[in-house]
């Protein structure tokens, strides 16, 4: 799964939940007006990203545990209240160091939380890939993380179908 993941898959994912996040704002349902979400690898010793994302290093913020494939900006152009880019990149690195979504690192895990960390959780990982979202209430952005990892892995799981379907196969080999 993870070699599958590049800045197309990541930013698809992310134009499919734009309107549940669009819609949120307007109703005011997350109780925010902004949000930053970044998608990245977990740094994992022999795994190789996608080209694509190799290529695109030097476009985004990166750090020793997560590569950024792709960064979005919802709610407008207005002043952020907290540097939510900042708050988003510090969970993805929180959760890229542990291998675990912030959600557990913080009720569960908390011995693992070092000092300097960002203090909100809303970030998740799913077959080190790495998903954080700030700007709402902590669970509203975990609910958004959640959405865009999903959504990437069902666009991963389509590419993956259309490589097995040309072998004939019916049945496991």
């Amino acid at each position: 799964m993870y070699s599958f993941v590049n800045s197309q898959i990541a930013n698809t994912a992310l134009d499919l939940v734009a309107p549940a996040i669009d819609s949120g704002i307007e109703r005011g349902v997350f109780g925010g007006q902004y949000l930053f979400t970044v998608v990245g690898l977990r740094r994992v010793a022999g795994l190789m990203p996608h080209r694509d994302v190799l290529n695109q290093l030097r476009n985004y913020r990166n750090s020793n545990s997560y590569i950024t494939v792709a960064e979005r900006r919802f709610g407008g152009s207005g002043e952020w209240e907290l540097p939510y880019d900042d708050i988003a990149h510090g969970k993805a690195e929180k959760t890229g160091r542990t291998g675990l979504d912030t959600r557990e690192l913080h009720f569960q895990q908390s011995e693992l939380i070092l000092p300097g960390d960002v203090k909100y959780w809303g970030s998740v990982i799913k077959h080190n890939i790495v998903v954080a979202s700030s700007g709402f209430k902590s669970r509203y952005d975990e609910l958004v993380s959640r959405m865009v990892i999903e959504a990437m892995f069902t666009f991963i799981e389509d590419l993956l179908e259309e490589q097995q379907a040309g072998d004939g196969l019916y049945y496991h080999a």
